[in-house]
């Protein structure tokens, strides 16, 4: 630390596991963790690292501590049995950068998320986390042909958790604009049963049953849910979900004879009860269609009533519908690779669709004479638009979603400011602005400027992959639907 001089120090390292690995190694975990963050700590502070955020956990509040919990309640009552070792490691921690905050004058601040779950997570049923280890065992009782699924203790516990991601970009709001002595609670504000959570994890590897009762003798505590600190002015650190409202985010894709037949199953998240089975080559066609028009209405600087269309697929075809049934666009431009294409595909859009001027095109250059907006939906692996266009025209890439796809060319994008839909999507699956090699901390998402006015200059350039979340909200929008018939 003291060669590398960083700014910053996020304090995540930890000797970490589940009730069984804390009960069985309790010098381990209190003796590690100690050390870990004992040097870490007091390196930043002879490095003279300006920042520094410590990550405890909301498991070492009290046992028995009032409900919703809150950091004055530290250190109030005994500590869970189960994990108290770790517990009391993380509280000597807290207690350090208090002491560094009082004696040295370091801007040091602690957090205590609730139980994370995500990518990267230990598998291992004899030191992982509740989340992980069910997916395991929901996962190895259905390879073993098993009758049902045991749980541990009675499935009763309520737990509170947090994606991984949204932890990441709680700490870093904590770490530009929070300098307090105090811990801060951050968490989803949302409970679940340990029974509903493996519930959830039936639902990716069905199993006839489920049994609880078995494990250690002693179950957790009943409940552990942290009171969220909500910054104001600067959003809330009470941020995703397990599951939204009642509709599960963990989506079943059955696959029968091929791609064109993929069928996606949403289920009730607290009971796992299907909700409904809905055709997704539809839904994601007419979900990637609404994003585009959220984009059309978010990032232009007047309203948008005439667009582009360069491709005749089934992405075109559900574009034109959704931008029809929006009323906001009153002109389309479609653009084939042939005159006899384009002509075709037009009419096949008027028997479809009235009230919308359209207009066949065999030349891009003669659709974008009027059009406000371009939206490209190939597949292509090379650009299909040129390097240099109108400064207003809205450019809006949706077709090329792999590597190696390519619709946009390098120089419009490094020309104009790129916003995606997903950046965590974008940077894996965006071929246009992987192969420009963009410059990915100037890109925005979309959700950035729900709020802000469109910026002048040059229209901005929208590319989007897709996210399992639009599934999820069309999934609301259906249920919405269905509960209103």
């Amino acid at each position: 630390m003291a060669i590398a001089r960083p700014q910053a120090v996020f304090v995540a390292a930890a000797k970490v596991g589940g009730i069984h690995a804390n009960d069985t190694r309790p010098a381990e975990f209190l003796y590690d963790n100690l050390l870990i963050e004992a040097n870490i700590i007091e390196a930043a502070r002879h490095a003279d690292v300006e920042k520094l955020l410590f990550l405890g956990s909301s498991c070492i509040y009290p046992r028995d501590a009032a409900q919703p919990l809150v950091p004055g309640a530290l250190l109030s009552g005994p500590l869970e049995p189960t994990n108290q070792w770790y517990a009391m490691a993380k509280l000597a921690a807290l207690k350090l950068v208090e002491a560094c905050r009082q004696q040295y004058g370091c801007d040091y601040i602690s957090a205590l998320p609730c139980n994370l779950y995500g990518p990267g997570d230990r598998y291992d049923l004899a030191a992982s986390h509740v989340l992980p280890a069910l997916i395991r065992k929901a996962h190895e009782a259905k390879l073993a042909g098993a009758g049902e699924l045991v749980v541990w203790g009675s499935g009763t516990p309520l737990r509170e958790f947090l994606h991984i991601d949204d932890l990441a970009e709680a700490c870093v709001t904590l770490l530009a604009r929070y300098s307090g002595d105090a811990p801060v609670n951050i968490g989803s504000s949302e409970e679940i049963t340990i029974a509903d959570l493996a519930r959830l994890g039936l639902l990716a590897a069905p199993v006839p049953s489920m049994a609880g009762g078995a494990g250690l003798g002693e179950e957790p505590g009943a409940r552990r849910l942290a009171a969220v600190l909500r910054l104001v002015g600067y959003g809330s650190l009470a941020l995703g979900r397990l599951y939204e409202g009642h509709v599960n985010a963990l989506q079943l894709v059955a696959l029968y004879g091929g791609p064109e037949q993929r069928e996606r199953l949403f289920a009730d998240a607290r009971d796992g009860r299907p909700l409904m089975l809905l055709d997704g080559p539809t839904l994601t066609a007419r979900r990637t269609a609404a994003v585009t028009a959220l984009g059309l209405r978010v990032l232009s600087t007047a309203p948008v009533r005439s667009v582009a269309l360069l491709g005749t697929g089934a992405q075109a075809l559900a574009h034109a519908r959704v931008l029809a049934e929006l009323g906001e666009v009153r002109a389309l431009h479609v653009v084939g690779r042939t005159t006899a294409q384009a002509d075709a595909f037009a009419d096949r859009l008027a028997a479809k669709l009235g009230g919308l001027e359209l207009t066949a095109h065999a030349h891009l250059a003669d659709a974008l004479r009027t059009a406000q907006a371009v939206v490209t939906l190939t597949t292509s692996l090379r650009p299909v638009l040129p390097d240099e266009l109108p400064a207003g025209l809205l450019v809006v890439g949706v077709g090329a979603f792999t590597p190696q796809m390519a619709e946009l060319p390098p120089a419009l994008l490094r020309a104009r400011r790129v916003v995606v839909d997903a950046l965590d999507g974008a940077r894996h699956e965006a071929g246009d602005l992987i192969q420009a090699a963009v410059v990915w901390p100037d890109v925005t998402e979309l959700v950035d400027h729900l709020d802000a006015r469109p910026e002048g200059g040059s229209a901005p350039v929208f590319k989007t992959v897709g996210h399992a979340a639009w599934d999820l909200a069309a999934a609301h929008v259906a249920q919405r639907m269905l509960t209103a018939s």
